[in-house]
């Protein structure tokens, strides 16, 4: 067996799908797919597809071993429903945006589009999640933990009985999964996408331009105003299903032109030739306000402002030029 060969042609796939798989397990859904394409960029689709199949076959039969021993039927089903059915979702995301497709789109209308189709093809799931007793009871013991750890801090810090609604709990957490599941599904493949080319741009020797070449096409800002506007008719009078669309998309455009704000500022300190010292310090600066309760409103936002402000004044113009 000629070990050389071996190596070029299934090595990456192999420490691609066990990385893969590993990150999942660790429950790191959010990164698992990076791995993933790192292997596309650098050995194609084939490559992408069999590392794809490998992990989510290994997935399905951990979880069937997992849930053997439980007796309730309708808690295992629900269980494996959603344990087998979010990889597949964030994957099919992932291969989707790889595969070549007949109508030329640039990259962010690929990963809304993308976004959005997951969005609809959700429906039904959460529709059976939803008449599942078993996940409702799973959610409901979740919220309990919670309850019963904060009340205990509260009691020792306080000495004061204090009693929590694990109901009214468990539907506040329920709506905030409901309003943020697509966001949190858009940053899984546009970021799996985009640092995955950073890693693989850099195991090649080149450079990549990271969010600098980020701008974002001048009608998107309808769909941003539209999606908020939405959003505070919800928050004033409950739309329902609606509601929760206008949350995720404005989640989405929000983050975007933040993105493109970020993208901005780094086309300004190119500008200005500011050393790379000084640039993780700023970064640094940044990461630490967003953690700062009440401060990290001011980044939140501002760096959304920022990027909505190159409608009108165009920061990168005179670079280029």
């Amino acid at each position: 067996m000629d070990f050389q060969r071996w190596r070029s042609e299934w090595g990456e796939l192999l420490i691609a799908a066990i990385l893969s798989f590993v990150l999942y397990q660790v429950n790191m859904l959010v990164f698992f797919c990076i791995p993933l394409q790192v292997l596309f960029i650098r050995k194609g689709d084939r490559n992408l597809l069999y590392a794809c199949a490998s992990v989510f076959a290994t997935i399905v039969v951990v979880t069937l071993i997992r849930t053997a021993q439980m007796e309730d039927a309708v808690f295992k089903r629900g269980i494996l429903l959603t344990q087998i059915s979010l990889p597949a979702f964030v994957m099919a995301g992932v291969i989707a945006m790889d595969l070549p497709w007949k109508i030329r789109l640039r990259t962010v209308y690929k990963v809304l589009a993308v976004t959005f189709a997951a969005g609809v093809v959700s429906i039904p799931f959460i529709y059976l999640l939803s008449r599942n007793n078993g996940i409702s009871q799973f959610i409901k013991a979740q919220a309990e933990s919670v309850a019963r750890i904060f009340q205990t801090g509260v009691e020792e810090s306080q000495g004061a009985t204090f009693a929590i609604d694990v109901d009214t709990l468990t539907s506040y957490i329920i709506n905030i999964l409901l309003k943020s599941y697509l966001f949190v599904y858009f940053l899984t493949v546009a970021g799996s996408l985009w640092i995955g080319r950073s890693i693989a741009a850099r195991m090649s020797g080149s450079w990549a331009r990271g969010l600098r070449g980020l701008r974002l096409p001048d009608r998107l800002i309808w769909l941003l105003l539209v999606s908020w506007a939405v959003v505070l008719v919800d928050f004033l009078a409950g739309i329902g299903a609606f509601g929760y669309a206008a949350w995720n998309i404005g989640a989405i455009m929000l983050f975007i032109y933040g993105m493109q704000g970020i993208g901005i500022i780094q086309s300004l300190l190119d500008r200005r030739n500011v050393s790379r010292y000084l640039r993780i310090i700023l970064g640094a600066g940044l990461l630490a306000l967003t953690m700062w309760p009440g401060v990290n409103l001011v980044v939140l936002i501002g760096l959304p402002v920022l990027g909505v402000s190159e409608l009108w004044i165009h920061y990168r113009k005179e670079q280029e030029e």
